[in-house]
């Protein structure tokens, strides 16, 4: 990794750390950032329009999912995944869908995406939050599954894949090379 993709990563950490204690939509535009007025849009709402919402689900015992799910999107831009876009572009918002305003984000947010734990407890846990979250919406999308990296789809990853095609009737798109 070069300096400055390190210093993105920073960069990232940074901003999915902040976010966490923000509002969903933090991307608000301060007084000195204002452009002049008229039919000309400020430099931030111009960045506000590229903006891509991402709802990761994730269970409520996970930590630290806002800052692994922003390292994943920079891993995804970085592997050449033209869709991420400017990785700094993403509004990340994690929530269980035991979260009392969860039906909230799943209503606004169009994409979706399932985070994995690649530890000991990973599959029981996305198995849980897959019941829970099958429990709480009548219809769910197409998902991103999200993890940190790991050597191998096979295992882990392809065993919820399948759980929540056969249990759950939940599409979970894998971007782990096999």
């Amino acid at each position: 990794m070069t300096n400055q993709e390190l210093d993105q990563a920073a960069g990232l950490r940074a901003w999915a750390a902040a976010s966490k204690s923000e509002a969903p939509h933090a991307n608000t535009q301060r007084a000195s950032e204002s452009g002049p007025s008229g039919s000309r849009a400020s430099a931030s709402d111009r960045s506000r329009e590229k903006t891509q919402n991402l709802l990761v689900i994730a269970h409520p015992y996970s930590t630290e999912v806002a800052t692994h799910a922003s390292e994943a999107i920079l891993r995804y831009h970085q592997e050449g995944r033209q869709w991420v876009g400017d990785p700094n572009q993403w509004n990340i918002v994690v929530r269980s869908p035991l979260d009392e305003d969860f039906l909230e984000y799943a209503q606004r947010f169009g994409r979706w995406a399932l985070w994995l734990d690649t530890d000991v407890q990973g599959f029981q846990r996305a198995y849980h939050t897959l019941k829970d979250l099958q429990h709480r919406c009548s219809k769910t999308p197409r998902m991103l599954l999200m993890h940190p990296p790991v050597q191998s789809r096979r295992g882990l990853v392809n065993n919820v894949q399948q759980i929540a095609r056969d249990f759950f009737q939940i599409e979970l798109l894998v971007l782990q090379r096999a």
